[in-house]
């Protein structure tokens, strides 16, 4: 029986200032195109249906072209009347003795784009890129446009230090070329700072994640009956919300494919690894995880903030685990002694984020199989771990995003920062491949390092299509709205301490199939409390509340530990 109580934390009414916001950008693109208008006469090519091409470095509007062809009349007489500019720009990587020869060709293709502007990069080892970029940026140093990495040189540590520019107005300005290509409005929102602020723009290399799949051996999924595998697909997708009752629906059609396995003799080892992710660690409504909170959204606007071992779904979870144990349907060896690899088990639960999931997955495994997805969507997740920021030191944010918005959406000169020049540090063969000079002598950065990965070439043939393929599924994408949360628990060190160690001491209960396992589950809960959880989680939602009032998300919910009972 489950007795459960919930309170709200006050939040403040829904606000219209992100609506506002993007009156006012729609306003200036508006105004950008219809002074690009005028100055293009009857003339101008309409390509906007192109988006491979690339769109306007200097105003919202597009400047696609064809193959060979040089940008429209209209985009060089407006850009033609910007002042000589040379953007400074660090990038990662070193280069190599051709490294002025490509800097030369970059710029001269950059003429024909963006007229009166050239770049001057600066290249910087990985090793040495956050002592470097700190320092430049404490000395006032001239940097416009630059990389930025969670690991190297945190966005966020530049943020609360001041020194890069909130650059939502450039952005949706001259930055269009950069919003199509990194996947829309959606994906912008989903990289606001805590302030609600935009600093910070992905390199696009794929963002979707979080999307699962359970894998079947084929000689065990060929014993069930016709038409399992689409009823199980269809309860996946129906039954999906963030609750123990909908995940219950999931689990009983799981145990059909055990137990028919086991009337067969062919249970073997049983389900690989245990059930936990299959119907709680990877979720649609499951928002963020700390390994202590989980917020979930069963509604829009509404987040529930959970304690993470004592929700109703981790309940669930361990009720399954004993069960699966005492059947023999799952081992304590699973996932732990023997791999998946050694045919041993029947079925197991793995991520399935490519447009041919299942066939990549028997290619790696090397064994037939069979399965149905668990998540209809890919989740976006957020792209920090690599991208591009505009410090305060640079002169002319305009301009450098102008030019950031070329690397997004103009594979020719993207191409060039990455691969040097055709015909002499690579060669493009009939399978859509590259072939790269034997003794380089030039290096670019990597790919997922400058702009979209989308403009990237491939040397291995079974990648030509990788990116194209990301981008179609993402397409689908659900987005996650917390996802530039970042919870600070500098003040709850102790607390946090005395969490984990409790959750260690108890997260092996499963192991416990006699039957006594919820009593060392609530007593596990009680321990907790006595840890501080109701502090941290507290704390906690007050942070969230914080962010989802500055990005007009709506509420924040704190769901009470329930009370388990036999």
């Amino acid at each position: 029986m489950l007795e459960r109580e919930s309170f709200v934390i006050d939040t403040i009414p829904y606000k219209e200032e992100i609506a506002m916001k993007r009156k006012r950008m729609a306003a200036l693109a508006l105004a950008a195109v219809m002074a690009l208008s005028m100055l293009a006469g009857c003339g101008q090519k309409d390509n906007q249906d192109d988006k491979t091409q690339p769109t306007t470095a200097g105003t919202a509007a597009s400047t696609t072209k064809a193959a060979g062809e040089s940008t429209t009349a209209a985009t060089t007489e407006k850009v033609e009347e910007l002042e000589p500019y040379t953007v400074t720009y660090w990038i990662y990587g070193e280069g190599g003795e051709d490294v002025d020869k490509v800097d030369e060709a970059i710029n001269e293709k950059l003429a024909e784009l963006l007229p009166n502007t050239t770049i001057e990069f600066v290249r910087v080892a990985a090793s040495e890129y956050k002592d470097r970029w700190n320092k430049a940026l404490a000395a006032g140093e001239k940097i416009d446009i630059g990389w930025s990495a969670t690991w190297v040189n945190s966005v966020h540590n530049d943020v609360n230090m001041g020194v890069v520019n909130d650059i939502e107005d450039l952005l949706y300005t001259y930055g269009q070329g950069i919003v199509e290509a990194i996947g829309g409005e959606d994906v912008v929102n989903m990289h606001r700072s805590a302030d609600g602020n935009v600093y910070f723009i992905p390199c696009w290399q794929g963002l979707g994640a979080n999307r699962a799949a359970l894998y079947i051996k084929q000689e065990v999924a060929d014993l069930m009956p016709e038409g399992w595998l689409e009823e199980a697909q269809e309860i996946a997708f129906t039954y999906h919300d963030f609750t123990a009752a909908d995940k219950l629906v999931l689990i009983e059609k799981i145990e059909e494919l055990l137990e028919t396995a086991e009337a067969n003799d062919m249970l073997g080892g049983g389900a690989y690894g245990t059930p936990y992710r299959w119907f709680f660690g990877i979720n649609n409504e499951l928002k963020l995880s700390d390994g202590i909170v989980r917020v979930a959204e069963h509604e829009p606007g509404v987040f529930s903030v959970y304690q993470y071992y004592g929700c109703e779904i981790h309940h669930l979870t361990f009720e399954t685990q004993a069960k699966w144990m005492e059947k023999g349907w799952l081992t304590e060896t699973a996932g732990v002694s023997k791999e998946w690899s050694s045919g041993e088990y029947i079925f197991m639960e793995e991520q399935a984020l490519d447009k041919n999931w299942l066939a990549i997955r028997e290619n790696t495994d090397g064994m037939d199989l069979d399965g149905f997805l668990l998540q209809e969507n890919l989740v976006l997740g957020p792209g920090w771990v690599t991208g591009t920021v505009f410090p305060t030191t640079g002169e002319n944010p305009e301009r450098a995003m102008m030019v950031a918005n070329l690397f997004y959406s103009n594979p020719e000169l993207y191409q060039l920062l990455i691969y040097g020049i055709e015909g002499t540090h690579y060669t493009k063969n009939a399978d859509g491949t590259i072939t790269q000079q034997e003794n380089k002598t030039y290096t670019g950065p990597s790919n997922w390092t400058v702009g979209s990965c989308a403009n990237s070439l491939a040397t291995d043939p079974a990648k030509v299509t990788q990116y194209t393929d990301a981008y179609e599924l993402e397409q689908s994408a659900l987005t996650n709205p917390l996802a530039g949360f970042a919870f600070d628990s500098s003040s709850l060190q102790t607390e946090k301490a005395n969490i984990q160690s409790v959750q260690t001491e108890y997260g092996s209960l499963v192991m416990d199939s006699d039957g006594s396992w919820i009593e060392r589950y609530n007593e596990g809960i009680a321990k907790l409390e006595q840890a501080g959880i109701k502090t941290y989680i507290e704390e906690y939602a007050k942070q969230l509340t914080a962010y989802v009032e500055a990005n007009n998300l709506g509420k924040v919910v704190i769901v009470e530990n329930p009370v388990w009972t036999e």
